[in-house]
């Protein structure tokens, strides 16, 4: 079976497959073999997922309202819908134009698009990101997706809010002065901050200019509203002309919001006047000086700014006499009156032209030769005004004090002239503001010196249009043509006329039908008409269409906008039939067409409504409908029902009855046999459920008719001509023409002792005459049937009858064998009802009483060899003879012990019980183990085997391999003897295993005597890396200060158990040590006289008696050469031996001698 590839995400399939014996092309044995199935997996290889595509595998949008899209679509197909949530955790950044997408089984992979907009915060927070999840919505989707994981895109949103300072400087400039006044500078943030901003201000020379506050703190609330700085001017007390000075402003970044930490300083340049400068103080009435041709006066202060060191001369002129003449021509200032005012007055000239008011220089200039050097080519102007006292002007009449015309073309006039004689012409412009409603008769007018005071006449005259705008309002312009005018008159404002146009349109709109009616049917047939406006409006006109019987008519349009541009082109409506299932006939509706004041140009808003007729046909018949279940209506006896249903096609005008009628209610009833419907109810269908009576025999599947017809007198008479319908209903037959068997148990069960078992056979149903079973048994050599056949009538086919099965033995050891009993209909002897029933078979399990195994024979009933390679020989033999091969594997659990010399043993069907002999040898380890134990086991090839041997156990024999290896190690010296002494000479020995362990060995070294020896390890330790390599052992003799002569002494080596790993049990081996004596004596004999001599240098003396001692005998007296020092308890001089002890102990007393000899 091969799986076939879908791109549907639809898990794991099963397929059932159906084998079933092709009877006409099968054994006939096998005719009445049960079909058989197979469940087949087909494991699903599309993967549930979605794919995300960013634009250029990115997503960026700008604060300022840009947008970016995602794409995104299923992998696989899904078996339901799928929907994807769209959620982005910064809605205040970037916004999606969808919450959710949905995909279905057909539009899986079409992309769908996200459009992600870009949200402006007005504050600077640099560019952010928004995470948008897209996620699957379990309980909306489908659950192959549900475990789907999110996917995430970061959409970048670039701020469009820069983070900078502002600056309003007043006049462009700020300026101070030494005289300590004073300029203000507004500030304020560029954008909203999200937390403080603190700036620093303060100036960069405070002895030219302060500020009056060191910070500035704006907040996310008041980061717009400026802030006022007032700078100050410093007097220096210095001549020292104007000064500049930055004023600087600059973030604090530690208590300022980050976005503005990188914002760079912001500073503007204060000028501070000197007030110490040499110069001219000029004082001026309210600071202006201003006279008139009248004969008005005024006055200018003088005086000098600095003192000077000697006279100052300055002379004073008017640039223009004829307009201002001056009463004093020279000052004069000297070092005592230099601050004193000293006053020259102005007095205005009169003249007869419109020159305006003229502005004269008047200088002041000092006389350098006359003055001091400090204030030389010092000068002062000082523009005084002479207020021309003829003004300059235009006047404007109309007829009777209004301009109107008319849209039909009639004329209106207003006339035009100076007020004062100009020194040069002046030219006037008339423009009309609409010359769509009114025009002029000329567009300039010229007035000289000599025609200033004669009026001049403009003609103003309506336009006719075709727009319905009323009374419109037109302004005439008439203004100075600068360029070509006086200079006295440039200044003068314009003046404006209005005229008046009477408007002549009146608002209408008309309705056109095609052909001039409207007539369209309820199956949907349409018609149109048009609509156009009369007259052109000001603004847009909204005319809404509406049907009076929207189930009679429908249009495509409810409202028609009409503008200035598109007010003549007609509209089209189309209007389409309605359909009602009424029986209603031809219907008349009018559509009214209606002005929609609120939105169109008032001109319009009180029209009449308009209305045309429209003719609906009808189309409707009498009818009704029955619908079966999935097409068809199947009933079985004893079992299922089925249900149709009937309702009429259309809306009668009253009841109609309908009769319900079955052919033959034995086959196939109705639950009801009327049923009306009313004009209310006429749509509403009616379930009819049929059923069918179980009537106990094998009659076949019957067909029934069931007819419905109309109920004349009772019903509607637009139904009483229907014709009557009528449906088929098929009965299912549920006695089966069928062999039954009963087993006695479980199974059917003999032996091959020749035990029997029994089955019982009857008929599922009666039958209308004789059946005759036929028994066959297909396997005679397992199992025997005790009839051939059986025969069931009419009155006994549910009586069983008996069929008893005895088992059959045989020498072959086949397992428990089944063999098939077929239990078939005799069709020539057999009623045909039963012609098809479908043979049985009774499955017999014949069990086997040959048991499956084999025996293994040890020589002496145990298998022994050795390391030197000595062999034993094993005996195998099948139990019972197999049908086919039997291989055993023989294999054992240690081959570096005892091996075999076969790996396999293959009985056949003729050698079976002849015993096949394995010959097990002894191997060599070199290792000290002891006597070892492998297992060798005897077990069947299941592949290679007869079945029947599939489940015999495997056996075991135990093999003893006994150990050759010596046990122990070697003790040995590079001299053969061990030789030290008293002094401290030392000597060595060394130890070495004599072949490698399985574990580690330790040894102990144990001295019997430490007075006299010690070693420099007390224990050695062997691992089977190193047990091949010698230790040695240092051996240092021990001073006793005995005169103990030479002394010897063992050393043994033993196996520390507790301490080694390997289990050995190596004896104990000891080596003997000579310590020699280096203690010097003086043997004093007690029964002579004899004196004794010794040298003894920085050591010790041995004294020791030699006869026979008793308690009273004299103390020995000693004589030293040389001063000495005696270490010992006793007198220097003198050892007294009373009491010593036994003669034969010699006993020593130990004087210790030390400084000489």
């Amino acid at each position: 079976m091969t799986g076939v590839d879908d791109v549907t995400v639809d898990g794991t399939q099963q397929t059932d497959i159906l084998f079933e014996v092709n009877i006409p092309q099968s054994n006939t044995g096998f005719a009445n073999a049960t079909p058989r199935s197979a469940l087949v997996e087909t494991l699903d290889d599309d993967q549930a997922g979605f794919t995300i595509t960013e634009t250029e595998n990115s997503t960026t949008v700008n604060e300022s309202g840009t947008t970016d899209i995602l794409t995104v679509v299923l992998d696989r197909r899904p078996l339901s819908d799928v929907v994807l949530g769209v959620s982005g955790n910064n809605p205040g950044e970037a916004q999606s134009n969808v919450d959710t997408l949905t995909f279905t089984p057909d539009n899986w992979d079409d992309a769908q698009t996200v459009t992600i907009s870009g949200q402006d915060d007005l504050i600077a927070d640099g560019n952010a990101v928004t995470v948008f999840t897209i996620s699957v919505d379990d309980d909306a989707s489908n659950d192959a997706f549900d475990n789907v994981g999110n996917q995430v895109v970061a959409v970048t949103t670039v701020d469009n809010d820069l983070a900078g300072i502002a600056l309003a400087i007043s006049g462009g400039n700020t300026e101070v002065s030494e005289d300590e006044t004073s300029d203000t500078v507004g500030v304020v943030l560029t954008a909203m901050p999200q937390s403080p901003v603190v700036l620093e201000v303060f100036s960069t020379d405070e002895g030219e200019a302060v500020v009056n506050v060191d910070q500035l703190t704006f907040t996310p609330n008041n980061w717009d509203q400026a802030r006022t700085l007032t700078i100050t001017g410093v007097d220096d007390e210095a001549v020292d002309g104007t000064e500049t000075t930055p004023v600087v402003f600059s973030v604090i970044d530690a208590l300022s919001d980050n976005a503005y930490d990188n914002v760079a300083d912001v500073s503007f340049t204060v000028t501070t006047l000197d007030n110490d400068q040499a110069g001219l103080r000029v004082v001026q009435t309210n600071n202006s000086t201003v006279v008139s041709e009248s004969g008005q006066t005024d006055t200018l202060g003088v005086a000098l700014s600095s003192q000077p060191e000697s006279d100052v001369v300055i002379d004073i002129t008017s640039s223009d006499d004829d307009e201002i003449e001056l009463d004093i021509e020279r000052l004069m200032f000297t070092p005592q009156n230099w601050d004193a005012l000293q006053f020259v007055t102005l007095t205005g000239q009169d003249d007869d032209l419109v020159d305006g008011n003229q502005q004269i220089d008047i200088t002041l200039e000092v006389v350098d030769e006359l003055s001091n050097n400090a204030f030389d080519n010092l000068s002062r102007l000082i523009v005084a005004v002479n207020e021309d006292n003829d003004q300059a002007g235009f006047t404007i009449s109309e007829t009777n004090n209004v301009t109107a015309v008319n849209e039909s073309g009639t004329s209106d006039i207003f006339t035009v002239v100076l007020d004062r004689r100009p020194l040069t012409d002046v030219v006037l412009s008339v423009v009309s503001g609409d010359t769509g409603e009114a025009t002029v008769s000329t567009d300039q007018l010229t007035f000289t010196t000599q025609n200033w005071d004669q009026p001049q006449q403009i003609q103003v005259t309506g336009v006719d249009d075709v727009t319905v705008d009323g009374t419109q309002q037109t302004a005439i312009t008439i203004a100075v043509v600068d360029e070509s005018s006086n200079d006295a008159f440039d200044g003068l404002a314009d003046q404006i006329v209005t005229a008046l146009t009477a408007d002549n349109d009146a608002a209408s709109f008309e309705v056109a039908q095609t052909d001039g009616t409207t007539v369209v049917s309820e199956s949907g047939t349409t018609d149109t008409f048009t609509v156009v406006l009369g007259r052109q409006p000001l603004t847009d006109v909204v005319i809404e269409v509406t049907p009076n019987d929207a189930t009679e008519t429908g249009v495509d349009k409810t409202r028609l906008t009409f503008t200035a541009a598109n007010w003549d082109q007609a509209q089209t409506v189309t209007v389409t039939g309605q359909d009602d299932a009424v029986l209603d006939g031809s219907q008349l509706t009018p559509i009214t067409l209606e002005v929609v004041d609120d939105d169109s140009d008032a001109a319009f808003r009180n029209l009449a409504p308009r209305s045309i007729q429209v003719v609906t046909t009808d189309d409707d018949a009498p009818g009704f409908t029955i619908r079966e279940t999935d097409g068809e209506t199947i009933v079985t006896e004893g079992g299922n029902s089925d249900a149709f249903t009937i309702v009429l096609n259309l809306q009668p005008s009253s009841n109609v009855v309908i009769d319900i009628e079955s052919e033959n209610a034995d086959e196939a009833s109705v639950n009801q046999f009327r049923v009306a419907f009313t004009p209310n109810n006429w749509n509403e269908p009616r379930t009819i459920f049929v059923s069918t009576r179980n009537d106990e025999v094998v009659d076949g599947d019957q067909t029934t008719e069931i007819s419905f017809s109309v109920v004349d007198n009772l019903s509607d008479n637009n139904f009483d001509q229907l014709a009557d319908q009528s449906i088929q209903v098929t009965s299912i037959d549920n006695d089966p023409a069928a062999i039954v068997i009963t087993l006695t148990g479980d199974d059917t069960r003999v032996s091959e002792d020749g035990t029997s078992d029994q089955f019982e056979v009857s008929l599922a149903a009666e039958p209308l005459g004789p059946v005759v079973i036929e028994l066959e048994a297909s396997g005679a050599t397992e199992a025997s049937i005790d009839k051939s056949s059986l025969i069931f009538a009419p009155n006994t086919w549910d009586q069983p009858q008996v069929v008893t099965v005895t088992g059959v033995d045989d020498p072959t050891l086949d397992g428990l064998e089944d063999s098939l009993i077929v239990v078939a209909v005799d069709i020539e002897n057999s009623h045909s009802a039963f012609h098809q029933a479908q043979s049985l078979g009774v499955v017999v399990l014949t069990e086997d009483n040959d048991e499956a195994g084999f025996t293994i024979v040890e020589t002496n009933g145990s298998t022994v060899v050795d390391e030197i390679g000595s062999s034993d020989v094993v005996f195998v033999a099948l139990n019972a003879q197999p049908l086919t091969s039997v291989v055993l594997e023989v294999e054992g659990d240690d081959d570096d012990e005892a091996t075999a010399n076969v790996s396999t043993l293959t009985f056949t069907n003729q050698n079976w019980n002849q015993a096949q002999a394995i010959t097990i040898t002894g191997q060599n380890d070199a290792l000290f183990d002891g006597a070892q134990q492998t297992e060798f086991t005897i077990g069947v090839v299941p592949g290679q085997s007869n079945n029947s041997f599939a489940n015999v156990l495997d056996q075991s024999f135990d093999v003893t391999t006994t150990d050759d290896e010596a046990r122990g190690f070697t003790v040995f010296t590079d001299d053969g003897v061990t030789v030290v002494d008293e002094s401290g000479a030392t000597d060595t020995f060394s130890v070495v295993l004599s072949q490698q362990p399985m574990g580690t060995v330790v040894l102990s070294i144990e001295v019997n005597d430490e007075t006299e020896l010690s070693v420099d390890r007390e224990q050695l330790t062997f691992t089977p890396n190193t047990f091949n390599t010698p230790q040695t052992v240092t051996i240092t003799g021990q001073d006793d200060f005995l005169l103990d002569g030479n002394q010897t002494t063992p050393i043994s080596v033993e196996v520390d158990d507790e301490e080694s790993t390997a289990n050995v049990d190596f004896p104990t081996q000891e080596l003997s040590v000579v310590n020699e004596d280096n203690d010097l004596s003086i043997i004093v004999d007690l029964n002579g006289s004899e004196n004794t001599s010794l040298s003894v240098t920085n050591d010790l003396l041995n004294v020791a008696i030699n006869g026979n001692a008793s308690p009273d005998h004299d103390p020995v007296a000693f004589e030293f050469v040389r001063s000495i020092t005696v270490i010992g308890g006793q007198d220097a001089n003198t050892i007294d031996f009373s009491g010593v002890g036994p003669l034969n102990s010699n006993p020593a007393i130990t004087i210790g001698v030390s400084g000489g000899a």
